[in-house]
């Protein structure tokens, strides 16, 4: 039995076996600000089901469908499949108030996408309030967002995502030393204003990210296992390297000199000088 057969008759048999629910698919051009949205992008057809609460709910859709999830910290679980062979990337996410928790994508034909996700394990984030000049924490990894306006987006590490929300310029502590940390920030206006979303780590300034376009949206993504380890060298008062030139130079002169007097002498005896 082919693999979306199976997918299919998965979800008529869990349909069966629990209240069914129904939900539209709304398309929407920017992402909602609140409540929990299952987000699906596909440039054919797709099918598959979101269930939340014990409650299965089995979609269909194309190109880009948001679809609304009936809890707010209960566990949301979707699986979506690729409806043709082709090589186009199916991509599912997962958002909170307007805030990206989760995203999973698959490439390969018939492909299948899959995402639980327990909305009680959001991390906690620390706010850094900033003045004029906002202040880096010394340590840890922290996020800097800067706009003139509003923004919204996500802000976590190992699939943990937190929504977070502000406005001029904010400065996000995240909670990992060294796994993955990934950054979604979006403008809330249609202005061509730029947003500047920066990553950096033991006050150390690691990588940034702007936009302008309306509605714009910055991501970053780092692998925090993966920075480069430098190597400090100690020097004294005086490079080594240019005391061993000094010694040389002396040895130099000296030998000079010493050819200087074995000519004298040849001279002076040539001519019995005295």
């Amino acid at each position: 039995m082919k693999i979306k057969e199976l997918m299919k008759w998965t979800v008529l048999i869990l349909l069966l076996i629990s209240s069914i629910h129904t939900v539209s698919a709304i398309s929407l051009s920017s992402i909602p600000q609140t409540g929990v949205w299952v987000r699906v992008i596909y440039p054919g057809n797709f099918t598959g089901s979101i269930e939340s609460d014990g409650k299965m709910i089995p979609v269909s859709g194309s190109i880009d469908q948001f679809y609304q999830v009936l809890t707010v910290d209960g566990i949301v679980t979707a699986i979506l499949q690729k409806e043709d062979d082709s090589t186009n990337k199916i991509t599912l996410e997962v958002y909170k108030n307007g805030g990206l928790l989760k995203r999973e994508t698959n490439e390969i034909p018939n492909g299948i996408v899959g995402i639980q996700f327990d909305l009680k394990s959001l991390p906690t984030l620390t706010t850094v309030t900033t003045a004029s000049q906002p202040i880096i924490p010394k340590t840890g990894v922290s996020v800097r967002v800067i706009y003139p306006g509003n923004f919204t987006g996500s802000i976590g590490s190992t699939g943990k995502m937190k929504p977070v929300t502000g406005y001029v310029d904010q400065v996000y502590q995240v909670p990992t030393i060294d796994e993955t940390v990934t950054v979604v920030f979006q403008k809330k206006d249609n202005s061509t204003n730029k947003i500047t979303l920066e990553v950096y780590y033991n006050e150390v300034f690691l990588q940034r990210k702007t936009s302008e376009i309306p509605n714009g949206i910055v991501e970053i993504w780092l692998d925090l296992k993966s920075l480069p380890t430098l190597t400090t060298v100690t020097t004294t008062l005086q490079p080594l390297i240019t005391q061993t030139k000094a010694v040389d130079e002396s040895q130099q002169l000296g030998e000079q000199n010493n050819i200087l007097t074995q000519i004298t002498k040849f001279f002076k005896k040539m001519f019995d000088l005295r």
